[in-house]
């Protein structure tokens, strides 16, 4: 289930996107993208939200924004 996503999530969120597209990323690659030391924190909230896949262990991929905002409103 696809929540929405907060404000303060939704920047990281859009960051990666524009970095990553639908293409599996690992933890290590965010940190650079984002210049955060924590963030695998941002990662496993947008995991919680439904925003972001795991594909497997420290290995993530984000949700396509249409999908999530459908499901996160009822839609689906």
């Amino acid at each position: 289930m696809v929540k929405t996503i907060p404000n303060w999530l939704a920047s990281k969120y859009f960051i990666l996107f524009s970095s990553f597209g639908f293409l599996p990323f690992t933890t290590k690659e965010a940190k650079l993208v984002l210049g955060l030391d924590k963030a695998f924190l941002f990662l496993h909230r947008m995991y919680f939200y439904g925003w972001a896949d795991k594909v497997e262990r420290s290995t993530y991929r984000i949700v396509h924004p249409l999908i999530a905002l459908m499901e996160s409103s009822g839609f689906v």
